[in-house]
């Protein structure tokens, strides 16, 4: 029996009764490859992204090759003939989507200028729209997929934000942006310490509202909008990759108290950690 995801467009709209609009999601997992897993040749109908949550891999896309690392966002167009390549002694996750509009006319392909490899996303919002959108679709209420359909346009919505970016920036922008990196490098070395605003103040040089407008700008996330970012990285990271207990990921995150971390992680998530860990799908290409 076919599935959506290998569905065109308008053969699976009567099969998607819980939704109203586009875009229709046909597919959404977070899915873990085993050792020397490989996707043979393949062409969707519809459109996919894949999100590197860890690992690497090797994409071929229409006679071109490329590799993916940790944080890559990959966009599949329909007709486009694609394999994937796992890379031995390195484990991959990856999020997976596939949608379509319809019968809508969309031009996401032109919007996006034709890229396959659309950036790296390490701790903008946009990560953390993707990990909700799988567990919102296995939830299956109306009110969880509307969500999910409206994660997936904010995300769409943001690739082409960072497809329109213009690429030199002014002496000026280049002046705050040398500041701002230094803050993040501060922010990334120390996440799971306490960080006081009046120390990134000191860092950057600027004053407390022009280095948040700042650092939103260039990151899209304030500072402490990023710490709890990186914070909740670090603890997918260690559920994926190690048997700790929640408790012990709150500790080497910065939280003694585990329910204010659990707090933050679905504030930040939509999700517990442990309905994301139950998002896996263990060798399941799709």
């Amino acid at each position: 029996m076919r599935t959506l995801e290998t569905m065109a467009p308008k053969e699976s709209l009567p099969y998607l009764k819980h939704l109203f609009y586009p875009p229709y999601i046909t597919l959404a997992h977070i899915f873990h490859a085993k050792e020397g897993w490989e996707l043979p040749r393949r062409q969707f109908l519809q459109y996919q992204f894949q999100y590197a949550v860890q690992g690497s891999t090797v994409f071929e896309i229409e006679g071109r090759t490329f590799s993916t690392k940790k944080g890559d966002l990959v966009v599949v167009y329909p007709y486009q003939s694609h394999s994937v390549t796992t890379i031995p002694g390195d484990p991959y996750v990856c999020i997976s989507l596939v949608f379509h509009f319809g019968e809508t006319d969309f031009p996401l392909k032109e919007l996006l200028k034709g890229t396959n490899d659309v950036g790296t996303f390490l701790d903008e919002p946009i990560v953390q729209h993707l990990t909700q959108i799988p567990a919102l679709i296995r939830q299956s209420s109306h009110s969880s997929q509307l969500k999910a359909q409206g994660l997936l346009s904010l995300v769409i919505a943001q690739l082409i934000r960072h497809a329109e970016k213009p690429k030199s920036p002014s002496p000026k922008k280049l002046k705050s942006k040398t500041n701002m990196q230094r803050v993040e490098h501060f922010i990334q070395q120390h996440y799971a310490e306490e960080i006081t605003l009046e120390k990134l103040e000191q860092i950057s040089g600027f004053s407390r509202n022009h280095l948040i407008n700042q650092y939103r700008e260039l990151f899209q996330v304030t500072p402490f909008e990023h710490i709890r970012l990186l914070r909740v990285r670090k603890a997918k990271q260690l559920a994926l990759e190690s048997k700790m207990s929640i408790s012990e990921i709150a500790e080497v995150v910065g939280y003694q108290d585990v329910h204010a971390f659990s707090k933050m992680f679905k504030k930040v998530t939509g999700i517990s950690l442990s309905q994301f860990c139950s998002s896996l799908v263990i060798n399941k290409p799709k």
